[in-house]
């Protein structure tokens, strides 16, 4: 009973350590010098490259020849196509605010309409948010990696005392022995 409370408690912090993230929990230098860099050396685990499997990919990509239709490659048609000008400028006909070059002794300035002032602010927006989603992606892999190791350690632990626990009953069976006297 005592073995099956501390594997459902070890699980538990397993799973905490899994479930965070950086909006949640910061994570401090000595645990990732610990659990990241250290441990996973001495229990026999290694961290996957990111990189390799999208080097995977890109190589069995490369054997795989490509396929034509009536002689044209796949997705050669949308370069025949002939697009609608008033969709792709809807403001073609009167378009008062254009772009301006001005010198000042510094160099030169670029004014800018503000409709592609704003295209400009809302695409910055977006590329600053994904630069942070790349990094809160990372750093919940490295929680999550960690969450690994802690189960790893935690696997070696039982596995380790159970045998020597079993191990210590086994050999110590003084109970075993017969009494000299066994009904007085």
């Amino acid at each position: 009973m005592i073995l099956v409370t501390f594997s459902v408690i070890l699980s538990v912090v397993v799973l905490n350590l899994h479930h965070r993230t950086p909006s949640t929990h910061i994570m401090p230098i000595w645990v990732r010098k610990a659990f990241i860099d250290f441990l996973p050396k001495y229990i026999g685990m290694e961290r996957p490259e990111q990189d390799e499997s999208v080097e995977r990919g890109e190589e069995s990509g490369e054997d795989t020849p490509m396929r034509s239709y009536n002689g044209r490659s796949p997705g050669g048609e949308y370069f025949f196509r002939k697009i609608n000008p008033d969709l792709v400028l809807p403001w073609r006909g009167g378009c008062e605010s254009t772009v301006y070059l001005q010198r000042h002794p510094d160099g030169y300035c670029l004014i800018l309409p503000p409709n592609l002032k704003s295209a400009i602010a809302a695409v910055t927006y977006m590329a600053e948010q994904l630069k942070k989603q790349d990094v809160d992606d990372t750093m919940t892999g490295d929680w999550q990696f960690i969450a690994l190791v802690v189960d790893r350690l935690f696997l070696w632990l039982f596995v380790i005392i159970t045998t020597l626990g079993t191990l210590a009953m086994f050999l110590d069976a003084s109970f075993n022995y017969t009494p000299d006297q066994p009904f007085p």
